[in-house]
């Protein structure tokens, strides 16, 4: 929590100085992806750590839901208003500005998109239709986050076989039913 505090804090500096919404974002992905050398790393999909937000601070390294759950939360701290978007097999940040909502990819350093541009990396990255996209663009509670990063860690201490590491994430998920 004082790592976000920290953040927020430095963010909330550059924000102030923002000429627009969109700089505001570069600021914040600047500041974690730049500065602060938080960014993804195909190694950390397989390690449950990465989805331990302490852990992630300390290696600077996660996997996209932990990455954005940092960008939101240093974010909301500085008085942006992130939300996470569920999407197939990639979870990102969507921001609903003036001119429409923009997409952040924190696994992918800090990237910025369009409506457009999301839409075409996902394609990409599932080979699903746009038309099937659109759908997950939509802003996910935060029940759904936890439910969606639990699943994550779930499947990880199976392929670890690490059993009772899986049945205390299957306790919470089913505490969350």
């Amino acid at each position: 929590l004082e790592w976000i505090a920290n953040r927020a804090s430095e963010l909330s500096s550059l924000v102030a100085a923002a000429w627009s919404e969109l700089d505001a974002l570069r600021a914040l992905c600047t500041l974690l992806g730049e500065t602060h050398g938080i960014r993804g790393d195909a190694g950390a999909m397989l390690q449950p750590e990465s989805s331990y937000l302490p852990e992630v601070i300390a290696r600077k390294r996660g996997i996209p839901i932990s990455l954005s759950i940092l960008y939101m939360a240093v974010a909301q701290a500085a008085g942006i208003e992130l939300k996470g978007v569920a999407a197939p097999q990639h979870f990102l940040t969507r921001f609903d500005g003036i001119e429409g909502p923009v997409f952040i990819d924190a696994f992918g350093g800090g990237r910025i998109m369009d409506r457009g541009e999301c839409l075409s990396f996902l394609h990409e990255i599932t080979n699903m239709p746009e038309s099937e996209l659109k759908p997950c663009l939509k802003p996910a509670d935060p029940r759904a986050i936890t439910i969606r990063m639990l699943n994550n860690l779930k499947v990880l201490h199976a392929k670890q076989e690490n059993w009772p590491a899986a049945w205390l994430v299957q306790e919470r998920l089913v505490a969350l039913k």
